[in-house]
């Protein structure tokens, strides 16, 4: 990464986990009109109710993408984020697939997921 947070290396804008950690302790205020009247901001964000994962291959290496990662990555977002549901995206054939190797690396990383 550069200069910011949320900038890579390559000077691309990128999420991070501030932007979602600062939802967590949101207040707003309920769609029911009663509730709304006697607090206005009745509602506070404790937890994610899901996850949506994209397995990040151009970042990393197909070889660093490991079930131990992936596995990691799984119960950090149930740590940090309170998420009980990881919906977790296959990779898809992409200009990061350059061999026939790598196809048969990103074919496995799939079967796994």
């Amino acid at each position: 990464r550069t200069q910011l947070p949320n900038v890579c290396e390559h000077g691309s804008r990128t999420w991070n986990e501030n932007q979602a950690l600062t939802l967590l302790g949101h207040r707003y205020s309920s769609d029911d009109h009663a509730k709304k009247e006697l607090n206005h901001w009745n509602i506070t964000v404790t937890a994610f109710d899901a996850v949506v994962m994209r397995l990040n291959h151009g970042w990393l290496k197909i070889e660093e993408i490991t079930e131990e990662r992936i596995e990691e990555a799984i119960n950090l977002s149930n740590k940090f984020l309170g998420a009980q549901t990881i919906i977790i995206s296959t990779l898809p054939l992409n200009n990061n697939v350059l061999t026939p190797s790598e196809w048969e690396g990103v074919a496995k990383i799939n079967q796994m997921v």
